[in-house]
C-alpha cells in the first residue's frame, strides 16, 4: 500500500473537514498516479476513489481521525461475494 499521504492527524475533526481531507486523498497526484497504474489510462475520479479504497488508503485515513470501521461490504476483498448495498 502506498500509504496516505501527509494527513497524521489524531483525534477528531468536523465532518466537512474530515471530508474536505479525504477528497484531497482521493484526487492527489500521488492517488491518480497509482490508481492510472491499475486501470491503464488516466482515472476518473470515481476510479481514483475505488482505488484509495480498495488499496486500504481509505482505512489507514480513517484510523487517523478516529472513525469508526467501514461497514464489511466496504472492507471485503476483491472477488469476494458478498452483498453490496443496491444502489
Amino acid at each position: 500500500m502506498e500509504g496516505t499521504g501527509s494527513h497524521d492527524n489524531s483525534g477528531t475533526v468536523s465532518l466537512d473537514e474530515y471530508m474536505r481531507l479525504q477528497r484531497e486523498e482521493i484526487c492527489s497526484e500521488k492517488n491518480r498516479w497509482y490508481a492510472g497504474e491499475r486501470v491503464g489510462h488516466d482515472p476518473t475520479e470515481l476510479e481514483m476513489a475505488m482505488h484509495w479504497l480498495l488499496c486500504g488508503a481509505a482505512a489507514k485515513f480513517r484510523e487517523c481521525f478516529n472513525r469508526p470501521p467501514a461497514p464489511s461490504w466496504v472492507t471485503r476483498e476483491e472477488g469476494e461475494n458478498s452483498s453490496a448495498p443496491a444502489q
